[in-house]
């Protein structure tokens, strides 16, 4: 009887460790705060595929309401790393948040790995987010699109040079 205990714990444990890894990062956007409507979540994922395909980087957009984090810096940093995002050895790629956790209006943050920490700079960051800010008046979706369009006009311009 406790070999049948021990090998049912041990193929408890199995199935919820295989589980840990079942989140679906192809989806690219992932609209916790329900802001977005179905076709333009789709939309969204095709430009971002565009964006993945071009720049052989990873991309993620997430909205979330509400989150245990200190910060919208930690909360999208976390959810790159810990969900597995990024493509090759350095993880390369960014992700976007708009987070309703701290501010009703939303906090927006954007964040990057590997080859995307040379790729946007600070001041690339700023000019893409406050790009970003900008559209909130024409809705989240607009945003969104913003963001990708910006993102996409940096990593063709290449990896900026200083003299």
């Amino acid at each position: 009887m406790k070999k049948i205990k021990y090998i049912l714990i041990l193929f408890l444990m199995f199935i919820f460790m295989d589980n840990t890894h079942a989140f679906d990062t192809t989806l690219k956007v992932y609209d916790y705060a329900q802001v977005l409507t179905t076709e333009e979540e789709q939309s969204l994922k095709r430009n971002i595929d565009l964006y993945i395909a071009n720049h052989n980087m990873d991309m993620a957009i997430v909205t979330v309401k509400h989150h245990e984090k200190n910060s919208t810096m930690d909360y999208a940093d976390d959810f790159y790393d810990y969900n597995d995002f990024g493509i090759g050895a350095n993880f390369d790629g960014v992700i976007f948040v708009l987070d309703f956790t701290f501010w009703e209006n939303g906090d927006i943050w954007m964040s990057t790995t590997g080859k995307a920490i040379s790729m946007y700079t600070d001041s690339r960051i700023d000019s893409i987010l406050d790009f970003v800010a900008s559209k909130k008046n024409y809705g989240y979706y607009e945003m969104f699109n913003a963001f990708i369009n910006k993102t996409n006009y940096f990593a063709n311009e290449g990896i900026p040079t200083y003299d």
